[in-house]
């Protein structure tokens, strides 16, 4: 397994389909937001200030990756890396019929807030977060 990497820049191979690399470029130049990637298997975008929650924007691992702990490795480097920032917690949403997603955030200590209902229209949101 590949250690991730901080970057500054959106990668030539960004997959993303939550944020194409246009819109990705223009939050990571904005402060307080991060990159994490491994190449090839992932990549975490995310945003913080100290003494506020930060929130996880994407978590994508391309399909051919998945299942061998990529996602595991950003969000574990994530969770250890924001107290550092001054960060108080963690927070982040979603998709209800995201199983794998569901039970990766519960089992590197994330807890459900509450539930939006038809936030991806007709599929409900869950709110999970920590705090550190």
């Amino acid at each position: 397994m590949q250690k991730p990497e901080f970057l500054s820049q959106i990668p030539a191979d960004w997959a993303d389909p939550i944020f194409n690399a246009a819109e990705a470029s223009a939050l990571l130049a904005q402060k307080g937001h991060i990159l994490l990637s491994i190449v090839g298997g992932g990549h975490l975008l995310g945003r913080t200030e100290a003494g506020t929650y930060a929130d996880i924007l994407s978590l994508f691992v391309p399909p051919h990756s998945r299942r061998q702990g990529q996602g595991e490795i950003l969000l574990q480097a994530f969770l250890v890396y924001l107290p550092t920032l001054g960060a108080q917690g963690l927070t982040l949403e979603v998709r209800a019929d995201n199983p794998a997603a569901l039970a990766l955030y519960s089992k590197l200590g994330l807890k459900t807030l509450h539930h939006r209902p038809a936030y991806y229209g007709d599929v409900d949101g869950v709110v999970m977060g920590v705090v550190f």
